[in-house]
């Protein structure tokens, strides 16, 4: 699973591939807008949109971006509120570290890892 840009998807599909290569069953998700890509490669993928709400709160909580509007509370007022907030420099910098944080983390290698691991028990 990965939710984030093509960067992030791409290894993952790569993974996927090198996985279907050795005889394992595989199965991709991530983003709607990355099924194509995974189809065009033969790999069966689930979209997932479910997991939005909980990263905008965890990073709401971090103070990294303005709390998230549901659609039924959605208007202009609302709307320039958060993107007042949004713009704020103490929330920028606080966006800016998380975002940091965020890139730093090996994701791809410790997938690989725990795989890895699990091979070994089987």
């Amino acid at each position: 699973m990965t939710y984030s840009s093509r960067g992030d998807f791409q290894p993952f599909l790569t993974l996927a591939l090198g996985l279907q290569k050795a005889g394992h069953t595989v199965r991709l998700a991530g983003p709607g807008r990355f099924a194509g890509f995974a189809a065009a490669h033969g790999v069966p993928f689930a979209a997932l949109a479910r997991d939005q709400p909980f990263w905008g709160k965890r990073f709401a909580a971090l103070g990294a971006r303005p709390r998230p509007i549901l659609v039924k509370k959605l208007d202009a007022d609302s709307l320039t509120a958060a993107l007042r907030q949004a713009d704020d420099d103490p929330m920028r910098r606080r966006a800016a570290d998380a975002g940091g944080k965020t890139r730093s983390e090996d994701g791809v290698g410790t997938a690989v890892k725990l795989i890895e691991a699990w091979g070994t028990r089987r």
